[in-house]
Order: structure tokens, then sequence, then C-alpha cells
């Protein structure tokens, strides 16, 4: 397998992914998320955006890096295990965290405010998760290229 098809299987799953979390964010800001769309929005850049840029500069590669063989399937599987999971905690955020919400007023608190914390309380695990997430996938592009030179 070459480098460029493992990087490329990376990104596939990451768009693919996104693009039907980003298509449920559109139907759903018109529904359960419409008191809260802002938020919502800004949650879900914050956590998939710094993932993308990395993703984006690590892209730009002198062009017979595409042709060298990967040295190790280890830390592919490592980076898809752990985009998976991440994909996962972010989706499942979005699509059952919401039906987990009350219709009525509990102690005061509005169906809207009762979901921006339970946004919240799920971006603590991410906030945790994140860093590693991008660690893993730094080290997935860059470490192919050990002993050469970057132009």
């Amino acid at each position: 397998m070459t480098f460029f098809t493992a990087q490329k299987t990376l990104m596939t799953l990451w768009f693919l992914w996104t693009g039907v979390i980003v298509l449920f964010l559109f139907n759903e800001i018109l529904g359960d998320f419409k008191p809260i769309s802002a938020m919502v929005i800004k949650w879900v850049a914050l956590y998939l955006g710094p993932v993308f840029s990395l993703m984006f500069s690590s892209s730009f590669f002198k062009r017979e890096w595409f042709q060298e063989e990967l040295k190790s399937t280890l830390f592919l599987y490592v980076a898809l295990g752990a985009s998976i999971l991440y994909l996962a905690i972010i989706s499942y955020c979005l699509f059952a965290v919401p039906s987990t919400i009350p219709s009525i007023d509990l102690n005061g608190k509005t169906p809207a405010v009762l979901l921006n914390e339970a946004f919240e309380s799920e971006g603590q695990l991410l906030t945790f998760m994140e860093p590693i997430v991008a660690g893993v996938l730094g080290y997935f592009f860059f470490s192919n290229k050990k002993g050469s030179t970057a132009a």
C-alpha cells in the first residue's frame, strides 16, 4: 500500500463522516437545535476544525512522496481507530443527546439550556481526546517521512 492510498483512506473517512454530520445539522437546525443553533455549529466547529486543518496542512507533500510505500500499517490502523472513536463520540452527542432532553421545564431550566449543558458536558471528553487524535494523525502523516528531507 502506498502512503498516498493510506492517507486517502483516512481523509475519505473524515470527509464522509463529517458530511453526514453536516447534513444532519442542516436538518436539525430547523428542528431540535433551532433555539441554540449557533452554539451547536460553534461546538461542532470547535471539535472538527483543528483536525481538518491538520489533515489539510499535511496533505501537501512533495509529489514523489505519493509513490512511497507505507513503512508500517500499525499507525494507519491506530489513526483509523482513533478517528472512528472520536467521530463516533461527536455523532453520539449530536444524534442521541437531544433525544434525552425532556420537553418540559425542569427546575426552571428550558430545554435549550439543558441541551447546552449536555453539549458542554460531552465536550469535556472531546477536549481530552482531541489532542490525542491530532497527535496520532500527525504522527501517521509524518512518520513515513523519517529520513526524508522536506522541500
